[in-house]
Formats: structure tokens, C-alpha cells, sequence
């Protein structure tokens, strides 16, 4: 169903005039008459009607920048989340340039904003003094935003324990978030590890959960287990999936992708199946892919690659889209296209080959070197045993005879090692978290 989320867009100036009739200030906004509410079961309603939120979360820094982005860079951000039919977006974990909310404003996008008060508690009183003012600050700033739809207070906090102490200060920024705003809703971000029925799952509007089944633990299936379980325990409570993802290097490429080999046909697969079960799961009201973007991350040193999470959607430097951004492309967006996967893997030695495109046309059919294929229907098409012969081998598909795409292949008698990963898989939770993290100063 279409949600429509935009509008009308107003301008309202306020102008303070001292006794004598002169102005002495005058300030100008922007504002928009919305509602977003839940019902009895947890859904999500926006103006009267029910909506899902189909969300990335972003990060604000960039490849050789870092947070110092521009103008020209947000909206660059921007334009992508608008091609991949979000209608939501996470803006994690401190504070993010007006800029970008005011761009969200004028296009109806729903914005999650929070602070960082993230991973684990610090005894210092100063620390938790810091978090309520970035809080107020937060909510004060930017409470004419109507983009703004849940105001975050905590992300992972127990990821270095549990204590009763946390929780006292999680339902203390709760009460504040309330209190200056009570119009809107508030959430947190459940570390994965954290047990359903905790206290902390009773204090905001709306519980999200970071959880990465099929990446750090477990399997993708192992979701579908979890969701109902916590529906049992909060049969109306708001749940939305705040983080779920795998990394994904371009450069690593698989015919049997599995989980921990970092390959671009993973984090397909991976997407793929936490995705389905999620919108098999009613209750689940949305979700936020972690990431749109790859970024910045100076405790990792995942894939052969220090200092990135490659989780993003789109690399760094916003040049590339990987397969998975077409996926959800091709759930959420109107726009018609159909994508070739692997387009990457340009060098094989297999005489055949699976072929899986992306499209949200409906259909597509597949020609390799003229010779066609047949077509399939759905959002996923595949094809198996493809041969191809050697040298160069045109891949071609046609997407509901509105749109196409191409790729080229070559096959040759040794296989390429470059393309798989060799290292040791021994992610950043497995060393320990956040206590374990070595930081370099530079």
C-alpha cells in the first residue's frame, strides 16, 4: 500500500516587536500538520492510515572527510535514500546537521533521531549529566522538524552489563524526552543479547532491537523465532528491527555464499531472508538496514579491510551500489528498473553459472550471448545452469519490456583466488566489544 506521507509544506514567521511598534527580532520556519500514533496491536499509523517503516540508518561522515560533509554531500545522501523508496530514516547515534532534517522535511521522509548514549555506562555522573542536556538539546533544536518521528534515548547501552543503575537513567531520559515533547514517541535500541522480558523493554513508546542472526550469531532463520517470541511477551508493543545487516565487500564473490565470507552474494542472501521473515511477522512495524552507507569504524578489522563496517548498502564514497541496495530497490521503490547481480565478478572459470537479478517490474527475461533463457517472475529472479563459453560472454536481461540491463563475463580455464576472502573471520564482538576496543589516536 502507498503510503502518502507528504504534506502541505508551510512557512511561518515569528516577529517580536518591542512597545513602541519596533521589530526588534524575527525569526522564520517551516512546519507541517502530521500525525504519527500506534494502535492497539503496535502498528504504526500516519495520518489515519497504517504504515510500515521501510528504514536505512546513516551515518553522517564520509571517505576522506570524515563528519566534516557538505551541503552538497547530504544531499547527495539524500537523493540515494529517496532512489531506494525509503520512507524512513535512522540518524545514528548523536546529533546530525539541521540541514539534513530540514531536506527529509521537505521530501516527507520519517526521521528516527537520537544521542549518543551508547554500548555501555559510565560511572562518571558527568557522562549521564552530558547525555540529558545533548537530549534537550536535541529535542529544543530541532522539535519543529515534522521529518522527526521518534526521539532515540539509548543505543546498546547494555552491551557492557546490566545493571538497575541503567535502567534508572534510561527511564530518566524517557521522562525528559516526554516531558518537552510530549507529542511525539520515544525508543530505544536493544543490544541483541539483552532477554526479552527485561525491565528496559517497558520504558519507551516503541522498542527497537539491534539483532544480526545469520551474521554474528546463529542463522537468518533463527529470527523468526525470536519475533515471536517477543510478540508473546509484548503483544502490543511497537517493535521495529533498529539494525540488521552483514558486511559486504565488493571484491569478494562466491557461488556458495555463506555467512562469514564476506562476500556481496551474502549480504544478498542474508537481506534476502531477514527481510522475508520480517514482513511474515505482522507485529514487526519496520525496520532500519544497517547501513545505507559503508562508514568509518577505527575498532574494525573485518574482511582483510581495517577501519570500515561494510555493512552499507552503497560504499563510502557513494560511487558504488552494491546488489543489495536493488533489493530493496526493488521492495520499496516505484521507480522501474531491473539490476544483474555480480556484476563485479567479471572473471570466471565455471562452463555454467546461477544468474539472479532484481527488479520490481514484475519479470525479466534472460539472453546470454543471444541464446534466451526464458523468463521468471517476482521481485528475485534466478537462473541455474547457464553456460558459458569461453572468452567473453554477454549476460542481458529485459525487465517487463520497460527496462533493461547488461553484463559481461569472462570465462577462462584457471579460477580467479582473488575474488575470496582468506583471512580468519574474527569480528569485533568476538574480541571482546566495546571493552576490547584498542583506539588509535590519530
Amino acid at each position: 500500500m502507498e503510503i502518502k506521507r507528504k504534506g502541505n509544506l508551510y512557512n511561518i514567521t515569528a516577529i517580536l516587536v518591542n512597545k513602541d511598534g519596533q521589530v526588534v527580532d524575527e525569526v522564520q520556519d517551516s512546519f507541517v500538520i502530521r500525525e504519527l500514533t500506534v494502535d492497539k496491536a503496535g502498528n504504526f499509523i500516519l495520518n489515519g492510515e497504517k504504515i510500515r517503516l521501510n528504514g536505512v540508518a546513516r551515518h553522517q561522515d564520509r571517505k576522506n572527510k570524515g563528519g566534516a560533509i557538505s551541503k552538497e554531500d547530504m544531499r547527495e545522501d539524500f537523493e540515494i535514500i529517496k532512489e531506494i523508496g525509503a520512507n524512513s530514516v535512522r540518524l545514528a547515534h548523536y546529533q546530525h546537521d539541521s540541514f539534513f532534517y530540514d531536506l527529509c522535511d521537505e521530501d516527507g521522509i520519517l526521521v528516527c533521531a537520537e544521542i549518543p548514549f551508547i554500548s555501555m555506562l559510565n560511572e562518571d555522573s558527568a557522562a549521564f549529566d552530558n547525555a540529558k542536556s545533548q537530549l534537550r538539546e536535541l529535542i529544543l533544536q530541532n522539535w519543529n522538524h515534522p521529518s522527526i518521528c521518534l526521539w532515540g534515548v539509548q543505543n546498546e547501552i547494555t552491551m557492557g552489563g546490566e545493571s538497575d543503575e541503567i535502567t534508572s537513567q534510561v527511564k530518566e531520559l524517557n521522562d525528559i524526552a516526554k516531558t518537552l515533547d510530549p507529542s511525539r514517541l520515544t525508543y530505544s535500541a536493544q543490544f541483541m543479547a539483552l532477554n526479552i522480558k527485561n525491565p528496559l523493554n517497558e520504558i519507551t513508546d516503541v522498542q527497537g532491537y539491534n539483532l544480526y542472526y545469520g551474521w554474528y550469531v546463529g542463522e537468518c532463520e533463527d529470527f523468526r523465532t525470536w519475533a515471536k517470541d517477543f510478540h508473546e511477551v509484548y503483544p502490543g508493543k511497537p517493535l521495529v528491527i533498529s539494525e540488521y545487516g552483514a558486511d559486504g565487500l565488493m571484491k569478494y564473490h562466491s557461488k556458495t555464499p555463506q555467512q562469514g565470507d564476506y562476500s556481496e552474494e551474502y549480504q544478498g542472501v542474508y537481506h534476502e531472508k531477514n527481510y522475508e521473515i520480517m514482513m511474515e511477522s505482522p507485529w514487526v512495524g519496520g525496520s532500519f538496514v544497517w547501513n545505507m552507507f559503508d562508514f568509518a569504524s577505527n575498532g574494525r578489522e573485518e574482511g582483510g579491510v581495517s577501519g570500515i563496517n561494510h555493512k552499507g548498502l552503497v560504499s563510502h564514497d557513494r560511487k558504488e551500489k552494491k546488489d543489495t541496495f536493488y533489493y530493496y530497490k526493488a521492495m520499496w521503490s516505484n521507480e522501474l528498473f531491473i539490476h544483474l547481480c555480480s556484476r563485479r565478478w567479471k572473471v570466471r572459470s565455471d562452463a555454467n553459472i546461477s544468474v539472479k537479478a532484481y527488479t520490481n517490474t514484475g519479470c525479466g527475461e534472460l539472453l546470454v550471448n543471444g541464446v534466451d533463457f526464458g523468463k521468471r517472475t517476482g521481485h528475485i529472479l534466478k537462473w541455474n545452469d547457464i553456460p558459458l563459453k569461453m572468452g567473453k560472454n554477454i549476460i542481458s536481461i529485459i525487465g517487463g519490456r520497460v527496462t533493461t540491463d547488461e553484463i559481461v563475463i569472462i570465462r577462462q580455464e584457471d579460477e580467479d583466488s582473488s575474488y575470496e576472502f582468506k583471512g580468519n573471520v574474527i569480528s569485533w564482538h568476538e574480541k571482546g566489544g566495546v571493552e576490547g576496543l584498542e583506539i588509535n589516536p590519530e
